[in-house]
C-alpha cells in the first residue's frame, strides 16, 4: 500500500519511507481486511447461530412417546387375550404330536426314519388326512431350526424367520411364540433401518413401519386359516392345493425365491462382520498405516471360523436367540446414549448441521427403500406354519393375537432404532450398517463384537435347510459337506465386490415382498378361502408392484425438494 501512495502523489521511489505517507486509503484497506475477519469469527462457534428446533419436531418428540406407550398397551392387551385363550383350551396334544414323527432330525441331522411308522400307527385319521396333515415341509424339533421332512423333495422352509433360528425346543406355548417371533426380526436388516429412514424422512418411516406390520400380519392369517382348513401345515405343501400348473410353478418359485434370499442374507452377514471388525480394529488403535488388507483378511477369516461352526451340531447353539435380543438391545442403548450427546450439543454441532436439518415428513423415491428394507425384517411367511403346527393347541384366533402381540413389539424396536438412529447420526450421515456410525469408545467396539458373535452363531442356522436334502437323501448324503463348504466359500467371495449392506436388503426385501406377502397369499386366500377377488388381486398386484419398484430404487434417495417439513 505504501508503494502505490508515492505513484499517486508522484513522488521518486526513494521517498516511499516517508512516515507522514499514511493517507486515508492506506489505513482503509486494513480496516477492510478487519472486518472480514470479524465476519468470519462467529463461524468458529456454530452454535452462535444454530438454528433453533422447528415447532412440527417439538410436537413430533412429544407425540411418540404417546404413540410408543399405546402400542405397548395394544400389545399386552392382544397378549392378554391370547394367554386367556392358552388357559381355557384343553390340555390337547399339539398338532405336531400327531403328524408324523420323522419330521424331527437327530443330532447329526438324520431323518429319524421310523417316525413315520410310529405316527401311522398312532393317527386315527384316514389316509387322506393323514396325508394332509403330514405336510412335505414340516416343522422340525430341533433347537433354532425349521427343517424340513420333505426336503427330500427340494421344497425347504427357508430364511428361518428372517435372519435368526426361530424354534426353539419346547416353544410352543404363547410367550415362547412371541419372543421367537420377535427374534426374527432382529435380524441384519435392523441394522438398515436408521439409513433407510433418512431417505423416507422420520415420520413416513414411522408410517411405513406400521404399515408393513399391518399388511403381513393380515397376509399371515390369511395364511394360517387357509392351513387349519385344510391340516397342512406348510406353505410349500399348501401351494399344492391350488388347481393345475399353478401349484408346481408356485412351488418352484417359492423355492427359489427362498434360496436367493437364504444366500443373500450370507452375503450381508460376512458384510457386517467385516464392517464390525475393521471398525473395532481401528477404534482400538491395533493397527498403524494403510488398511486396505483389513477386509480382505475379515472376510478370509470370518470364512475359517464359520467353515467348522456349520458343522456343528444345533443344539449348541440354541443360546442364539437370547444372545441377538441383548446384543440388539445393548447397539440400541449405545445409540440412544449417542441421541443424548447430540441434544446436548444442539443444532449445528456434531451430526446435526446447520444446514442440513432432519426432513420430518416427505414422500419420496427413500420411501421404497424403507417398504423393501422393512419386507426383509419381517416377512416370515414361509416360517409361521410350522410355528403354528408346533404351538400347543393351536387356533387360527390364538395365533392371530399371538402375531398382533410380536408385531406391536417389533413396531417398538424398528420405530425406535430407526427415529434414534437418524437422530444420533444424522440425516446425511447415517451409514447402511448403523454400527459403522458408532464411535470409538469401548462400548462402541463391545457393541461390534457382540453382534459379530451373533452372526457368527446364526450362519450356521441359515446354511442348514439349503444342505438338509442332501443330509437326508441316501443317494447324495455324501455331497453334503463339500456342498456346505461351497456355500461358505462363494458367499464370502460374493462379499468382496458386495459392499452394500443396504442394497442387499433392498433386493431381499423386494423379491420376499412379491411372492410371499402378494402372490402366495393372494392366490391361497382366493382358491382356498374363497376371498374376493377384488380384494386379493389388488393384494398381489399391489406387492408386486412394490417387488419392481425396489428393484428399480435401490437407494435411500433423499429430495429435499419434497420435505415438507425439518426439524430446524
Amino acid at each position: 500500500i505504501s508503494h502505490e501512495v508515492p505513484k499517486a502523489l508522484g513522488a521518486s521511489p526513494a521517498a516511499k519511507p516517508e512516515p507522514e505517507v499514511k493517507p486515508a486509503t492506506a489505513t482503509a484497506a486494513p480496516k477492510v481486511v478487519i472486518t472480514d475477519i470479524s465476519h468470519e469469527v462467529p463461524k468458529v462457534d456454530d452454535a452462535l447461530e444454530a438454528p433453533a428446533f422447528s415447532t412440527a419436531f417439538i410436537a413430533e418428540l412429544a407425540f411418540l412417546p404417546f404413540l410408543w406407550a399405546a402400542v405397548a398397551l395394544y400389545g399386552c392387551w392382544q397378549a392378554r387375550i391370547g394367554l386367556k385363550i392358552e388357559s381355557q383350551t384343553n390340555n390337547k396334544p399339539p398338532i405336531q404330536a400327531e403328524m408324523a414323527k420323522g419330521t424331527s432330525f437327530d443330532k447329526g441331522g438324520e431323518a429319524n426314519k421310523a417316525g413315520d411308522q410310529t405316527g401311522a400307527r398312532q393317527s386315527s385319521a384316514n389316509p387322506e388326512e393323514l396325508r394332509r396333515r403330514r405336510s412335505p415341509v414340516s416343522g422340525a424339533s430341533e433347537a433354532n431350526s425349521f427343517l424340513s421332512q420333505a426336503s427330500k423333495s427340494n421344497s425347504h422352509i427357508g430364511k428361518l424367520a428372517q435372519e435368526v433360528g426361530i424354534a426353539e425346543a419346547g416353544a410352543n406355548t404363547v410367550i415362547g411364540t412371541v419372543v421367537n417371533i420377535v427374534t426374527g426380526g432382529l435380524g441384519a436388516g435392523i441394522l438398515c433401518l436408521p439409513w433407510a429412514a433418512a431417505g423416507a424422512s422420520l415420520s413416513t418411516a414411522i408410517v411405513i413401519i406400521a404399515l408393513t406390520l399391518i399388511v403381513n400380519a393380515y397376509t399371515i392369517n390369511l395364511l394360517v386359516q387357509a392351513a387349519e382348513d385344510r391340516k397342512i401345515f406348510d406353505i410349500a405343501a399348501l401351494l399344492g392345493e391350488l388347481p393345475g400348473k399353478l401349484a408346481g410353478v408356485l412351488q418352484l418359485l417359492c423355492n427359489v425365491v427362498v434360496w436367493v434370499c437364504m444366500f443373500l442374507s450370507l452375503v450381508s452377514y460376512y458384510i457386517v462382520i467385516s464392517d464390525c471388525f475393521m471398525k473395532a480394529v481401528i477404534s482400538l488403535g491395533l493397527i498403524d498405516g494403510t488398511t486396505a488388507w483389513l477386509r480382505p483378511a475379515a472376510l478370509i477369516g470370518a470364512a475359517l471360523v464359520l467353515t467348522p461352526l456349520c458343522f456343528l451340531d444345533q443344539d449348541k447353539l440354541a443360546y442364539t436367540s437370547t444372545l441377538t435380543v441383548i446384543v440388539n438391545i445393548y447397539v440400541f442403548c449405545v445409540i440412544g446414549a449417542d441421541v443424548t450427546q447430540q441434544f446436548s450439543l444442539g443444532t449445528g454441532r456434531g451430526a446435526w448441521k446447520a444446514d442440513a436439518p432432519i426432513c420430518l415428513f416427505g414422500v419420496g423415491y427413500g420411501s421404497v427403500a424403507m417398504c423393501a428394507t422393512m419386507m426383509q425384517c419381517v416377512t416370515i411367511q414361509m416360517c409361521v406354519l410350522p410355528m403354528y403346527a408346533e404351538l400347543k393347541d393351536p387356533s387360527p384366533k390364538k395365533f392371530k393375537h399371538i402375531v398382533n402381540t410380536s408385531f406391536a413389539g417389533l413396531f417398538l424396536l424398528f420405530s425406535g432404532f430407526a427415529v434414534a438412529g437418524v437422530l444420533a447420526f444424522g440425516e446425511r450421515e447415517a451409514d447402511e450398517n448403523v454400527l459403522n456410525n458408532l464411535g470409538t469408545t469401548i462400548f462402541d467396539a463391545v457393541a461390534q463384537g457382540g453382534m459379530v458373535i451373533c452372526i457368527l452363531s446364526v450362519f450356521p442356522i441359515m446354511v442348514l435347510p439349503m444342505v438338509a436334502p442332501l443330509k437326508s437323501s441316501g443317494t447324495h448324503r455324501h455331497l453334503a459337506t463339500p456342498i456346505t463348504v461351497g456355500i461358505v466359500v462363494i458367499s464370502c467371495l460374493c462379499a468382496f465386490p458386495l459392499k452394500s449392506l443396504g442394497q442387499l436388503s433392498i433386493v431381499c426385501g423386494s423379491l420376499s415382498v412379491g411372492i410371499f406377502v402378494g402372490l402366495i397369499p393372494g392366490l391361497v386366500g382366493y382358491y382356498t378361502l374363497k376371498k374376493g377377488a377384488v380384494a386379493m388381486t389388488v393384494l398381489c398386484i399391489s406387492m408386486m408392484a412394490m417387488t419392481v419398484l425396489g428393484l428399480t430404487f435401490r437407494d435411500n434417495i433423499y429430495e429435499e425438494d419434497i420435505c415438507f417439513a425439518k426439524a430446524w
